[in-house]
């Protein structure tokens, strides 16, 4: 006697549920589509997987796409690439040349996939993909075979951070002392300078310090620990990376309240006596020298 696999007999089940029922499984398709969203989960040796959950038949479409692309590029003379390589090469092809141009006109006679129906985000305007990553000066340079640090993801390894440096548009220098990593200058030309705060933030703590959503920090909103309005200063020593959902759980929740430590680990401390500690990537040297707390110029 053959068992059934169990997604197998999960999908049965399903089919035979909506069945019984078919007003109620449209209700339940409306519903689970309104919560269609795509997640970013960091992997180990400097991997991780994007997951998209949406309709059905819009994962099948562009699975099936992606799959006949695959196929054609694995039949070219000199291609010994997989196809599973081959379908996430493509896919990560078309989401980042994709975005880098604005979404075309549906209006246009040219347009090749009218047949698909409308546009889903027919305004879209093109943008440039961000991804901040830390690494030694040794490493970027090729000394040493350190590896990096991709923001929200975890580490990568010395030959991928280079070649992010070779094609960046930009680069901030962050000087550490070589004791104890501990952050003692940041490149700027301003005394006062927000860009330069934002970069020291981001490079401190490189993702949300909140629910541990992983959010990459530059993606998140920049956290005043005690409020303006409560005379909190702009200062490093004041600031965190927040997603939205905390940044709004702390300020309008009330159930929780953050400090800063010495060493610059943020605090968390709920009502009902839960502490969560979150430390820093790196230390800020804000006493002693060669920098003291009143010249810090973030």
């Amino acid at each position: 006697m053959q068992e059934e696999k169990p997604t197998v007999l999960i999908r049965k089940l399903a089919m035979l549920r909506d069945r019984l029922d078919p007003q109620a499984a449209t209700v339940r398709h409306g519903r689970a589509s309104g919560r269609r969203h795509v997640s970013a989960r960091p992997g180990m040796d400097g991997q991780a997987s994007l997951t998209i959950s949406t309709d059905a038949t819009d994962v099948a479409a562009v699975y099936d796409a992606v799959r006949q692309a695959a196929v054609k590029a694995h039949g070219r003379e000199g291609e010994c690439r997989s196809l599973g390589q081959l379908m996430a090469d493509i896919v990560i092809d078309l989401i980042l040349h994709g975005a880098a141009v604005d979404a075309p006109e549906m209006a246009d006679p040219a347009y090749p996939m009218e047949r698909l129906g409308s546009l889903r985000v027919p305004h879209r305007k093109a943008v440039q993909a961000t991804v901040l990553v830390i690494m030694s000066a040794e490493t970027a340079t090729g000394a040493s075979d350190e590896p990096g640090e991709l923001a929200g993801m975890g580490p990568i390894d010395a030959d991928v951070a280079r070649r992010i440096v070779q094609h960046t548009r930009c680069w901030t220098r962050v000087v550490t002392d070589p004791v104890d990593d501990a952050v003692i200058g940041i490149d700027s030309t301003e005394r006062f300078i927000p860009a330069g705060l934002k970069r020291l933030i981001h490079v401190r703590t490189p993702t949300c310090t909140g629910d541990d959503c992983g959010l990459p920090a530059h993606r998140a909103d920049l956290d005043h620990i005690t409020r303006l309005e409560h005379d909190g200063r702009t200062r490093h020593t004041n600031l965190q990376p927040l997603c939205r959902p905390s940044h709004q759980m702390k300020d309008e929740g009330g159930h929780w309240t953050v400090t800063v430590g010495d060493d610059g680990s943020t605090i968390w401390r709920s009502r009902w006596g839960a502490i969560r500690v979150v430390r820093p990537s790196l230390r800020v040297r804000t006493h002693g020298t060669p920098l003291q707390a009143d010249d810090c110029p973030f």
